[in-house]
């Protein structure tokens, strides 16, 4: 998993290449962005 930090080390995103998810941080609220093998994206906010 790929980490982009902020420049006071707090995590602002999250890569998976693996399981094919993107974590966007702001604030407190975390959106996940699903990338599905058909091409199409699902998204879920936290």
């Amino acid at each position: 998993m790929d980490e982009i930090r902020n420049k006071n080390g707090k995590k602002v995103c999250a890569i998976d290449k693996k399981a094919k998810t993107i974590e966007i941080v702001k604030g407190k609220a975390i959106t996940i962005i699903q990338i599905l093998a058909n091409g199409e994206f699902k998204v879920l906010n936290k």
